[in-house]
């Protein structure tokens, strides 16, 4: 969903838009392939990480939804590999 006042993932899509255009353009596919694949990881291991530290240091904080530890532990030990 967009934020009406905020546009939060615009900026996200629009960062991620213009390099892929660029190596689109260019004809470099693979490499967009691979960065991609990257970076997702990156991404996933730091939010479940994340997950993780804020549930031991802020144990009282009002979450809108719950996940359960073992799957961010599975994602850690997945995104390690």
């Amino acid at each position: 969903m967009l934020h009406i006042r905020r546009y939060t993932p615009l900026p996200g899509l629009m960062l991620n838009a213009f390099p892929c255009l660029i190596l689109v353009y260019i004809g470099q596919i693979d490499s967009m392939i691979d960065a991609f694949g990257f970076v997702s990881w990156t991404f996933i291991g730091l939010v479940s990480a994340a997950v993780l530290i804020l549930r031991r240091k802020m144990p009282n904080l009002s979450r809108p939804y719950k996940v359960q530890d073992m799957l961010s532990h599975n994602l850690r030990s997945c995104n390690s590999f």
